[in-house]
């Protein structure tokens, strides 16, 4: 999402899918990963990037291989360990779509949901029974709710 204020004068409506302000739950935001939960993939990642995506993507629920660099995906971890967006919530003044499976075990629906009472033009589509990646697991689901939001 850091990227919006960089592209908002070309940008009509924005799609945001299994998402999240805050990757980290704290006090202040109860809607993240556990700290125990994020300890334990980073340290996974950094003993043995192998297991650890394995461990990663049993979370997500989906099944695929890829090739990672382990320093890149530790700066990932860290960043999303670091960022809070929430104070940039209620300034998006485009109309935006937040997808969200019911069944997410890495951003919690309950994200999605504080960000569609924050943001002040959203709209939560809540796919049921899905995980993380909704548009994998339910692809012609998702491509006709992005295409309708899109078009109107």
């Amino acid at each position: 999402m850091g990227c919006f204020d960089a592209v908002r004068e070309k940008t009509d409506k924005l799609v945001l899918v299994s998402g999240t302000p805050k990757f980290i739950k704290d006090e202040t935001f109860p809607h993240g990963l556990s700290k125990a939960l994020f300890r334990n993939l980073e340290r996974k990642i950094q003993a043995d990037l192998d297991s650890g995506l394995r461990f990663f993507y049993d979370l997500v629920g989906i099944n695929f291989s890829a090739r990672f660099k382990k320093d890149e995906i530790l700066e990932s971890l860290d960043r999303l360990k670091k960022e809070d967006l929430r104070p940039l919530l209620p300034k998006i003044d485009v109309p935006v779509l937040l997808i969200h499976g019911d069944k997410d075990r890495i951003c919690s629906v309950e994200a999605s949901k504080y960000m569609a009472e924050v943001i002040p033009d959203a709209r939560l589509v809540v796919f049921k029974g899905v995980g993380h990646a909704p548009f994998i697991e339910q692809p012609e689901k998702f491509k006709k709710i992005v295409e309708e939001f899109l078009a109107c």
